[in-house]
């Protein structure tokens, strides 16, 4: 009865296991598209600050990160 219950619970674990798994790939998609979405607006803002930079010709490379 007791290697029953054992198993019972082991399954019930597994399966809340299992259960839990979406939230935490969706999760983890959440933080990856969030943090691309960082990097492309900071490539924004530098492209915006180049074209912007007061007396100077503006400078792709420069914004894109390049640059010699």
């Amino acid at each position: 009865m007791a290697t029953v219950d054992a198993e019972d619970r082991q399954e019930r674990v597994k399966i809340e296991l299992m259960l839990q798994l979406p939230y935490v790939q969706i999760n983890s998609l959440a933080t990856e598209v969030k943090s691309e979405s960082e990097i492309f607006q900071k490539y924004i803002l530098s492209l915006i600050r180049a074209i912007r930079a007061p007396g100077e010709r503006p400078d792709i490379t420069t914004a894109l990160g390049g640059g010699v």
